[in-house]
């Protein structure tokens, strides 16, 4: 017996929120990267023609998501396992073959497999990540000198460096950009005037350390760019801002904190459990 899928498409972030969080909410993780994007675009882009939701349903029985707020970026729900190819097949057809594609597990290995399977498409490379949950900060064991500030507009000066020397060691997409350094302008200058981004000072006044504000969501804020220069490295910097950062998001009202980690960076996810994160479940990305 054939089994029937419908597929539903929502170009209004306000729709797609009331699609899918009466399902998705109820598992917070895994599945707050689609929550929190969607969340998002209820304020950034709310009626963007860049925002596609899928939505896949067995008669009236929620299967599954996926949503895209950019060109050829792709984001998966936790999927029951017979509504990824559905999912997929409809998406590339309405929308063409996605370059990035970014879930949970156990879901993006079955998509990986159906895109390679019935599409030829194999991932240039993948990157395996972990997501964390934060609901009480443990003050870090090891003292450091300094304090956590807010960056200003004359932090300018290096916060773009900085931005731009993170995502290329850590191997995201975007290092690939020809207009990288003009995106990390922009992005920095964005932040701080969003008042977003946390700098960690030494004892002498000099920066030596940043985070940032991400997507804040009805369920949690999420904390990312986390990034301490070559030099200033192993002072325990970064481990004391993402701990202060994390109890002002709490104090400030965010239910929890969450937070990815690259999985074979045994160096932050150290540092994140120490200041009480807690493994939730796996992620992978596949760029293409």
């Amino acid at each position: 017996m054939t089994t029937m899928f419908n597929i539903s498409c929502f170009r209004e972030s306000t729709d797609f929120k009331e699609a899918i969080y009466p399902y998705l909410s109820a598992a917070i993780m895994p599945n707050n990267m689609i929550l929190g994007m969607t969340d998002a675009a209820l304020t950034t882009i709310p009626a963007s023609t860049d925002f596609i939701g899928l939505v896949v349903q067995n008669s009236d029985k929620f299967m599954g998501a996926t949503l895209s707020t950019k060109p050829g970026w792709l984001c998966l729900s936790q999927c029951h396992e017979d509504a990824v190819a559905p999912l997929l097949k409809g998406w590339i057809e309405a929308h063409g073959k996605p370059a990035h594609v970014f879930g949970p597990e156990p879901t993006i290995s079955l998509a990986i497999a159906y895109l390679k399977n019935c599409f030829e498409m194999s991932p240039a490379t993948t990157q395996k990540n972990l997501a964390y949950e934060l609901l009480k900060v443990v003050p870090p064991a090891r003292p450091t000198w300094g304090k956590m500030r807010l960056a200003v507009e004359e932090d300018l000066t290096f916060l773009p460096a900085w931005e731009e020397r993170m995502i290329i060691d850590c191997k995201l997409p975007e290092a690939h950009d020809t207009a990288l350094h003009e995106r990390c302008c922009a992005n920095a200058k964005k932040f701080v005037g969003g008042s977003k981004i946390a700098i960690w000072e030494d004892a002498n006044g000099t920066p030596v350390s940043m985070c940032r504000k991400a997507r804040e969501a009805s369920f949690g804020t999420s904390v990312s760019g986390v990034y301490t220069p070559d030099a200033h490295r192993g002072h325990g910097y970064a481990s004391h801002l993402v701990a202060l950062f994390s109890q002002k998001l709490l104090d400030d009202g965010a239910l929890r904190c969450l937070l990815f980690t690259d999985a074979e960076n045994p160096t932050s996810n150290g540092i994140y459990q120490r200041i009480g994160y807690n493994y939730c479940c796996d992620f992978c990305r596949a760029d293409y």
